[in-house]
Order: structure tokens, then C-alpha cells, then sequence
């Protein structure tokens, strides 16, 4: 009867055990692919508003004022 009962201890244990990685790794994707898609969307905004480089017209000098 005793062995039984830890039997059925170790079972439950490892079955909560994978239940557990299950879990965390769902958990984990989740994460991950919400990163990755925040991280295209703000790349995909930046390129578009910060880097473009806007070219004088032809015939005009290009001046650049420092700020301090």
C-alpha cells in the first residue's frame, strides 16, 4: 500500500513538473514573438520618420545650425 501512494506521488509530481514547462514555455513564446513584433513596428516607424534625409534643392548651399 505504501509503495502505491509514492507511486502515485512521483507520478503526480512529474506530471506537474511538465505541466509546468509546458506552461513556461508557452509563456515564453508568447513573449518572444510579441518582442519581435514590437521591435519590427518601432524599426519599421523610426526608419520612416528619423533617417530620411532630405536633399536641398539643386543651386542652394546647405547650411546646419548647432545647438549648444
Amino acid at each position: 500500500m505504501e509503495k502505491s501512494k509514492s507511486l502515485d506521488l512521483s507520478t503526480m509530481l512529474v506530471f506537474w513538473f511538465l505541466v509546468s514547462l509546458v506552461r513556461n514555455s508557452v509563456v515564453l513564446a508568447v513573449y518572444l514573438l510579441f518582442s519581435v513584433a514590437c521591435f519590427f513596428t518601432v524599426h519599421e516607424h523610426y526608419g520612416k520618420d528619423c533617417c530620411e534625409t532630405k536633399k536641398p534643392p539643386p543651386g542652394t548651399v546647405a547650411v546646419s545650425i548647432l545647438k549648444h
